[in-house]
């Protein structure tokens, strides 16, 4: 039976591309619709993969599945409508149940596939070049340095720290553009022996925890992970060539020394805050954007007009940019996280905010600010200049709104968490697991919500606003293909 669906699935592939290519030959067919080559293999897909199906972004932002299915090679041809920018390929088993789905790209000439880098998707992009970062949107890693695991306090591990599976190297190359680094000096007790000055993933937490078969009390817990130097050290091998003109932001928070201040309000001294700048200037001080506070609105091609950059934000006072250290209020940030286990409930957070805050994809029209000002109501002079102030308003609409995050990120319940903690053995875990404390790690909620990504690119489209950083967990290439989507959008 599954020889002759195979069978028949070969001969719909192969009728519907020379029917495509006939009609594209002889100069027919629908002018709001082009034809798409998509290539893949088998080894893009999971294991039991039989076939695949395509699917494109509909008018108001739903995902719409072409009528036939192909196998898992490449090289189909699809009729999509004209301003397709990217594809939903979604791999089946032989009893049709859903086992991953990828967006790919779909290029001016007609092709879609996954790069396998974007390195340069921001040089290489005109459009990019003459937009503002508040126009765009870029890729983000939230708790960037946590792509490995050195050392943990005693009630941490990897499976609640670990928010990314690569270096700062792999997620640059991966296009992702917006690093969340939180450097820290842990502990000196007997578990943690460790000098350097690392991200880290630490936060207080302060009460006892009591599930029956065990008591316990959590302090400052986490891991840290990359070093800031060999971090710094990946930014600045990045930036280098001459052909790049890429934008990095790096948003340093979260300091905390816990050699000295071991406590809920642990944080950096002058003399820990001195040392980072001194890293930060000494790697990276050809590439630091100095003394332009305004970052945010200038065109990226005059950002870069001298190279690459890299903007680096501490959240502690006195830093005015002119030593290539900026304040995060520079940033005019909206980020709040859902802190949410469940992405039905995540997705609602993040939708519901992008929906009051993030920015427009479409003007508002300068009639509705002149209606906003009350102009028509008034006489003379005062009109004119209301209707001045409306019009300023109207081309300044951009700026008034907060660079916004979406946090595509679930966080750990307080079950999952201590189910990852205490769990250090197999009948430990079935006991816990009964008890309501089932483990699940921090790297499988991250690749859960990356799953949903092509849910942010038809909200986007369905609701005309988009985020200026796609922040997420396990940032890969995929993240990269979604914000260049949306990009295509407006």
């Amino acid at each position: 039976m599954s020889t002759r669906i195979a069978t028949v699935r070969r001969l719909l592939r192969v009728a519907t591309f020379w029917a495509a290519a006939l009609v594209a030959a002889c100069g027919g067919g629908d002018a709001s619709t082009r034809l798409v080559t998509v290539q893949h293999s088998p080894g893009d897909f999971p294991s039991g993969s039989s076939h695949v199906e395509y699917l494109f972004l509909g008018e108001v932002g739903e995902w719409v599945a072409l009528a036939a299915e192909y196998g898992l090679n490449g090289g189909n041809l699809v009729e999509v409508p004209t301003d397709t920018t990217g594809l939903l390929v979604r791999a089946h088993s032989e009893e049709h149940e859903m086992l991953a789905e990828q967006l790919y790209l779909v290029s001016p000439a007609g092709e879609a596939a996954t790069a396998t880098s974007f390195s340069r998707w921001m040089t290489q992009d005109q459009r990019i070049q003459a937009s503002a970062l508040y126009q765009i949107t870029i890729p983000g890693a939230h708790d960037a340095g946590m792509g490995k695991i050195d050392k943990c306090s005693f009630y941490a591990n990897a499976k609640t720290t670990q928010t990314q599976d690569s270096s700062i190297a792999g997620m640059l190359h991966n296009g992702i553009r917006y690093f969340d680094l939180r450097p820290m000096y842990a502990g000196l007790d007997l578990r943690v022996q460790d000098r350097e000055m690392r991200l880290g993933h630490y936060s207080w937490v302060g009460n006892t925890i009591d599930i029956g078969i065990y008591k316990f009390t959590l302090r400052n817990e986490g891991c840290t992970g990359y070093t800031v130097a060999a971090a710094l050290d990946d930014v600045r091998d990045f930036m280098a060539g001459s052909d790049n003109r890429e934008v990095v932001i790096l948003k340093m928070s979260h300091f905390q020394n816990l050699r000295t201040h071991d406590n809920s309000s642990s944080h950096f001294d002058p003399a820990d805050i001195a040392e980072l700048e001194r890293m930060v200037k000494e790697k990276l001080g050809a590439y630091l954007l100095i003394g332009n506070p305004d970052f945010r609105t200038a065109p990226i091609s005059q950002l870069t007009a001298s190279g690459p950059k890299v903007i680096v934000t501490f959240d502690v006072g006195g830093h005015d940019g002119s030593s290539g250290i900026y304040s995060q209020s520079d940033l005019h940030l909206y980020d709040e996280y859902a802190n949410k286990a469940s992405y039905d409930a995540m997705k609602k957070d993040q939708f519901g905010k992008m929906a009051v805050s993030a920015q427009r994809m479409d003007p508002i029209p300068v009639q509705e600010w002149i209606d906003l000002y009350l102009c028509n109501t008034m006489v003379g002079p005062i009109s004119e200049q209301c209707y001045k102030r409306a019009e300023a308003a109207y081309a300044n609409q951009w700026r008034l709104y907060p660079y916004f995050v979406l946090s595509w990120t679930l966080t750990q319940s307080e079950h999952q968490m201590i189910g990852c903690t205490v769990g250090t053995t197999e009948p430990i875990r079935l006991a816990l697991a009964l008890a309501g404390y089932a483990c699940t790690t921090l790297p499988e909620l991250g690749k859960k919500a990356n799953g949903h990504l092509p849910d942010v690119l038809a909200e986007a489209k369905a609701k005309r606003r988009y985020p200026n950083v796609l922040y997420v967990d396990q940032a890969s290439a995929q993240a990269t293909a979604t914000a260049i989507a949306i990009n295509r959008l407006h």
